[in-house]
């Protein structure tokens, strides 16, 4: 089972966890181009084909996880949240889509209160991920909140 998680914001973050594989965590970000004050098809095509090179890459997608960044842009949100929507219908919506609270994964996986950009980086720098930008982080942190289970 492959599970993708995207927090979506400016720079969205995104981590992937290949249980079936190499129970190896991928991540990095994507960079939304600053188009003030909206942002252009174009960017959100950009965004399209970026999740579609992570599947390729990837293999089937099962799950998909998302969470809103405290950072983000409400417009880019909501076009993004239709492309995952779009990706899982391309796909005979085979991928289950699920919504996460950014505060629980905070509070659950990193042990803070309160959102402190620093301190998450920090924590999952401390757990040997080579990740610096906050949206990469919350999105490693979520991928080991949907994973306490297992």
């Amino acid at each position: 089972m492959t599970k993708l998680i995207l927090t979506l914001g400016r720079k969205t973050g995104w981590a992937i966890y290949q249980k079936d594989k190499t129970k190896k965590i991928s991540s990095g970000f994507f960079q939304f181009k600053e188009c003030i004050p909206e942002y252009t098809s174009e960017t959100y095509d950009r965004f399209y084909k970026f999740l579609e090179e992570l599947f390729y890459n990837y293999g089937p997608i099962d799950k998909i996880y998302y969470q809103r960044s405290n950072q983000g842009n409400y417009a880019i949100y909501q076009k993004s949240l239709r492309i995952i929507q779009d990706q899982s219908n391309k796909r005979n919506n085979l991928i289950t889509i699920y919504k996460l609270k950014l505060e629980k994964v905070i509070k659950d996986v990193l042990g803070l209160k309160e959102p402190d950009s620093k301190k998450i980086i920090s924590k999952i720098q401390n757990l040997g991920y080579d990740a610096d930008n906050i949206n990469q982080c919350l999105s490693i942190a979520a991928i080991h909140y949907v994973n306490q289970d297992e």
